[in-house]
């Protein structure tokens, strides 16, 4: 139930009548002439009355504002729109809410005088620009609704929000009122002085002015599309900070813009991508685009531009587009339906190197089309790097790959990689352009020389790590040469050209500049050969024993020189014989090449390098008949010996841990605690050795197993050196004062030490711990100087202390005149254990050594010894150290019959100083005889 009531005046007094106005607009009448009150009751709760109030005399008629009554809320049913439109031109506002008596709109927040569901705005200046929304309202509930925000903009206006310091004018009260003399006067003299700095056009309208010095807020306007809306923000603030008449200052000098998303750089998922300058309530495309291999050719990404005209434009979150990628091979034939032209031809190589990254999944179908659309793009002849870098990117991708390997039917394939890319290292030089370009499988360079430069021979040089060949090309491993004499003992494969060249480039070309191209392939997987599928055997097989390193000069024909190329290669494999130094012929085999010995002879060899002259220049290697070395028989039964051992030890190791912790009494002294140290450094060794070695399926896992090796077998070894320092201690050095913090120093020794080993190693060369066959360090400096190495030394160390100790017991006079007749027995016992625990300190780690350079017989004999003992390790320490010690059974016994812990650790422990001998010498627990004196710390 609803009362309204009116009231009128007039002369004559008019009547008042309400009336309920139709859908239509016609008047209902509800209540007699002269009523002010009247009642309304809403039967149905989801209808909505609008109602007016008459007042009549004989002079006029008036119809009050309508009345809306209902039970329904206000509800917006059109909103008004975003606009961007032409200055001069009318905006049109449209807005309509259900269930409200009347309308107001607002800008920017503030209140405008319009009152109706339309408002119609003329743009004339940068100020007309904002945030408009209307409001519905009702008086019978006093409830309204609210529309969404529209933001009206100017073609081509870009407007900036800027707050600004000037700390040499003082606030007076005459700048909060815009309309004050004060305020004006301030706005013009800034808009002035302005207009002197900036080189542009702009309309400057200063919205508030702020106490603190003076803070002032300005709203700018540029029409000029000269200048993109980052470029005008630094404007700004420049010009704002040379203001000459006004002491700017720079730490408050705030510049937003209102209307345009500024455009950026963004970085998501390891991925940069770039989006222009965007206008307010548009979506902006980055200027990245889906490669040329997926479905559609639109952008990357796209990136709303949102906020309002009173916080400031602001991004969104990226979007990234799904460009539809499919397999590599449908990668490749999409690449393969452009035609390859000079608009696109950076585009297409682009695009085909990063398809070839995923090597894993090329195929032979997939690698003929990929030497097609190389073809396709060398023969533009664009000696462009970019370009260029691709072509050496896609081949050496292909390489890496292994699918085109031995496989006959792919030797024009493998042909087309080669005529390829010296096709386009040939572009390259002729434009007389200097280029390099070293990736794992192939190394490339281009070079424009003088004739003087040749005169001392020139040379290219890929190195060698000793007698081993580099398996992946480094930049520092391929380098140029002019007079520097490189030993010979340092090359992988290099190649010196005479200076008889000169003469011969000068008369084909009439220059003095010579344009050179180097190459050289890693290995032979481009050079498919039917001659050397003709010439192996099982036994043995005829193949490309070096790299392959290939020189050419561009527009010069060389052949027949008097003075040879002289060609010097390290050999792959060991096991060689019927060396031939080759190069290879494209004039072979229809045009697809294969090898040949025209011209090139085999001089000499040097330092473990083979020497070949040739009297011209092209592809150069050196085939050789290979013996496949076997694997001795042994190996196999030893790797299944080292398992069994690992996994006994583990398990025994466990339980000697355990049984240490477990026993309070049995780890109270330092010999035990040293123990209990070591055996877990084993433990972790023959864990992760069981566990990891074969984990070559993933890089990093490898990497990690082989530095947790390498960790833990260095500490396993520092802890032996420190238990046989303390058994130097005890029994050479009898009386030695206890050493303070003992525990806690060989503590940081045998965990530290190790520790810093192998950071150091990972820090130098982090890939000596990738291996293809197994988790361990590579064979190199690493491994010489990090692992093997240190154990030598502390295995001399061991040693030297056990025969001291040795020495000590048995023919030292100290020792001597300390025991008695009656003694006697208890230190034979001792030197027993002792020796027990020196094997173990080194005996089965110089069988590792003496396997290292033994003959063939020699090296499976120590291998053997090597793999038994040191596996069984474990197992040793635990029947030494826990089966062989009595007071180890008796509290296993009493723990096992008591029940509780109290009775777990009660044996007898003999106290009789007269005739006590000191149980000094080794980690073992024989309490049951006599009291270890010395301290654990």
């Amino acid at each position: 139930m609803v009362y309204l009531y009116c009231v009128a005046d007039g002369v004559p007094t008019p009547t008042v009548q309400w009336v309920e106005i139709s859908e239509n607009g016609e008047f209902i009448y509800i209540n007699e002439p002269a009523d002010r009150q009247t009642v309304v009751i809403l039967t149905d709760e989801s209808a909505t009355k609008r109602f007016a109030c008459l007042a009549v005399n004989v002079v006029n008629q008036l119809v009050s504002k309508d009345v809306v009554i209902s039970q329904k809320d206000p509800k917006v049913i059109i909103h008004p729109e975003s606009q961007v439109n032409d200055v001069g031109s009318i905006s049109i506002l449209k807005c309509e809410i259900q269930n409200i008596e009347f309308y107001k709109w607002y800008k920017n927040g503030k209140h405008i005088p319009d009152n109706g569901p339309t408002y119609s705005l003329q743009l004339e200046e940068g100020q007309d620009q904002g945030d408009y929304a209307c409001v519905g309202f009702r008086s019978q509930d006093a409830k309204d609704a609210m529309s969404n925000t529209a933001t009206v903009l100017i073609t081509g206006v870009s407007t900036f929000r800027v707050l600004v310091r000037f700390n040499n004018i003082s606030f007076e009260i005459g700048y909060t009122n815009r309309e004050s003399t004060m305020f004006k006067s301030f706005s013009r003299s800034l808009q002035t002085a302005l207009e002197g700095e900036l080189s542009t056009s702009f309309e400057l309208f200063v919205t508030s002015i702020f106490s603190g010095s003076v803070i002032a807020e300005l709203e700018m306007y540029f029409s000029d599309q000269a200048h993109n809306a980052s470029a005008l923000r630094v404007m700004i603030s420049d010009a704002l900070l040379s203001l000459p008449e006004y002491e700017t200052d720079p730490t408050y000098v705030i510049v937003t813009s209102i209307t345009t998303c500024i455009g950026e750089k963004v970085n998501q998922g390891g991925i940069w991508y770039s989006f222009p300058d965007a206008q307010l309530g548009t979506t902006a495309e980055s200027t990245q685009v889906c490669p040329l291999y997926s479905t559609d050719q639109v952008s990357l990404a796209t990136r709303y531009c949102g906020g309002d005209f009173v916080s400031g434009a602001m991004w969104s979150s990226i979007i990234i587009f799904d460009c539809d990628i499919r397999t590599t091979s449908e990668q490749i034939e999409r690449i393969s339906e452009f035609e390859v032209t000079e608009d696109n031809g950076g585009d297409v190589a682009d695009a085909l190197a990063n398809v070839t990254n995923n090597t894993a999944n090329l195929d032979e179908n997939s690698t003929v089309t990929v030497s097609r659309i190389l073809e396709d793009i060398v023969g533009l002849e664009n000696p462009d790097e970019s370009i260029t870098l691709d072509v050496v990117e896609v081949i050496d991708n292909v390489i890496e790959s292994g699918v085109l390997g031995t496989d006959l039917s792919m030797r024009e394939t493998s042909s087309s990689f080669v005529t390829s890319l010296e096709r386009q290292l040939a572009t390259v030089a002729a434009a007389g352009m200097n280029f390099t370009s070293v990736l794992p499988h192939i190394s490339v360079m281009t070079l424009s020389v003088s004739s003087y430069s040749l005169e001392n021979s020139l040379k290219y040089v890929a190195f060698s790590e000793g007698d081993s060949v580099i398996d992946n090309f480094e930049p520092d491993d391929v380098k140029t040469l002019f007079e520097q004499i490189i030993p010979t003992d340092m090359v992988g494969a290099s190649i010196a050209l005479p200076p008889e060249i000169i003469s011969i480039s000068q008369a084909q070309t009439g220059e003095d500049e010579i344009r050179v191209y180097f190459t050289v392939y890693q290995n032979s997987s481009l050079f498919i050969s039917n001659k050397l599928a003709n010439k192996s055997t099982k036994e043995v097989k005829r193949q490309v024993g070096s790299h392959i390193i290939s020189t050419s000069i561009e527009a010069v024909n060389v052949d027949g020189l008097v003075y040879p190329v002289k060609a010097t290669f390290l050999p792959r494999f060991t096991n060689i014989n019927n060396t031939e130094c080759v190069f290879w012929d494209f004039s072979l085999d229809d045009g697809v090449g294969d090898w040949s010995s025209d011209g090139c002879t085999y001089n000499k060899t040097e330092d473990n390098r083979i020497i070949c002259l040739c009297d011209h220049l092209t592809n150069f290697a050196i085939l050789v008949d290979y013996y496949e070395p076997k694997d001795s028989p042994i190996q196999d039964v030893l790797t299944i010996i080292s398992l069994i051992g690992c996994i006994v030890s583990i398990v025994c190791l466990a339980i000697t841990i355990f049984t240490y912790l477990y026993f309070k009494k049995l780890r109270s002294k330092r010999p035990q605690l040293i123990l209990i140290n070591l055996s877990i450094s084993l433990f972790f060794l023959y864990l992760v050795f069981v566990s990891g070695i074969n984990q070559t399926g993933s890089k990093k896992i490898c990497i990690a197993i082989a530095a947790l090796l390498h960790y833990f077998g260095l500490a396993s070894v520092f802890w032996m050196s420190i238990e046989a320092v303390n058994m130097y201690l005890v029994f050479v050095k009898v009386f030695y004062d206890d050493i303070e913090y003992f525990m806690l120093k060989v503590c940081a020794v045998g965990y530290g030490v190790p520790f810093g080993i192998v950071a150091i190693c990972m820090a130098i060369d982090i890939d000596n711990y990738e291996n293809a066959k197994y988790c361990f360090i590579s064979s190199g400096n690493i491994r010489n100087f990090g692992f093997i190495l240190v154990i030598g030394v502390l295995l001399l160390l061991n040693w030297a202390i056990f025969f001291l100790v040795m020495y000590s017991l048995t023919c030292g006079r100290t020792i001597a005149n300390k025991i008695d007749q009656s003694k006697r027995k208890i230190v034979i016992k001792r030197l027993q254990s002792a020796i027990a625990v020196s094997v173990l300190l080194g005996l089965t780690w110089v069988f590792g050594f003496l396997a290292i350079d033994s003959d063939s017989s020699a090296r499976d004999g120590f291998q053997a010894l090597f793999c038994i003992f040191n596996s069984l390790q474990g197992l040793f320490i635990f029947m030494l150290f826990c089966v062989r010690q009595k007071d180890i059974r008796d509290a296993w016994n009493g723990c096992y019959k008591e029940g509780d812990r109290g009775s777990r650790v009660k044996y007898t422990t003999n106290t009789t100083n007269k005739g006590k001998v000191e149980d000094r010498s080794i980690p073992l627990t024989n309490n049951s005889t006599e009291i270890s004196n010395t301290k654990s710390n």
